[in-house]
């Protein structure tokens, strides 16, 4: 039998296991969007911070055509780095809700050890918390 504290900590491992579920299912929407070169609504305030009216040339010529490409290319690299920064942004949300859950089971195990009287019953239901988690 579980006491109502381990209870709370099958909950909480629970809960934990939820938050990086969530975090994977949106990494995993943010890489689709990326691959379908549909980037998110915030992306696209960039090329209206970027592409202002400070300078728009009045002739086509290649002083002005390489202004263009400039400014695509500082647009492009900005948004790689942004995506580099989201994509890290997730990896260390999912490291730490990890870190989390490794240690709230280690806590969960050793004071299922301590109200157990065989190691055996211990040992297996700690398993079984896990299987259920």
């Amino acid at each position: 039998n579980l006491t109502s504290h381990q209870k709370e900590a099958i909950n909480r491992l629970i809960h934990l296991r939820e938050t990086e579920l969530q975090i994977r299912k949106e990494l995993l929407l943010l890489e689709q969007r990326i691959l379908s070169k549909l980037l998110p609504v915030s992306f696209d305030q960039l090329d209206t911070l970027i592409a202002s009216d400070f300078y728009t040339p009045a002739l086509q010529d290649q002083y002005s055509l390489n202004y263009k490409l400039k400014r695509s290319k500082i647009l492009q690299e900005t948004k790689r780095t942004w995506l580099d920064i989201l994509m890290e942004s997730y990896d260390v949300k999912m490291k730490e809700c990890n870190r989390q859950y490794q240690e709230e089971l280690t806590q969960l195990e050793l004071d299922i050890s301590k109200h157990q009287q065989h190691h055996h019953d211990a040992s297996v239901l700690c398993r079984t918390v896990q299987a259920y988690i």
